[in-house]
């Protein structure tokens, strides 16, 4: 089985919360990454977070180095071998402003 480390860089106003159901076993990796926080740790098979614990803004991080994330987030991601970078940010069309 492979391992990854994975730094995981949260740019978002929002923490990024463990989806685990109650009573659930605590997945790998941190049990939170505070908002504008990086959270490393080690990953053998795929994790999910929840964007401002929101299990319909789910984060998913497979142990194959694939991210995906919900349209109101924009993910960066790169990986190799040995690790997985992955960046979280809000995104920008959340923000625009349009003249009226």
């Amino acid at each position: 089985m492979t391992t990854l480390n994975v730094t995981m860089v949260n740019t978002t106003n929002e923490e990024l919360v463990p989806d685990t159901e109650p009573g659930e076993e605590a997945p790998e990796g941190p049990q939170r990454i505070a908002a504008h926080g990086i959270g490393q740790f080690r990953m053998s098979r795929g994790v999910s977070f929840l964007l401002g614990g929101d299990p319909d803004r789910p984060i998913y991080l497979q142990s194959d180095g694939v991210v995906w994330a919900p349209p109101t987030c924009v993910v960066r991601s790169a990986s190799d071998e040995e690790g997985l970078e992955v960046q979280v940010s809000p995104a920008p069309w959340l923000h625009e402003h349009h003249a009226a």
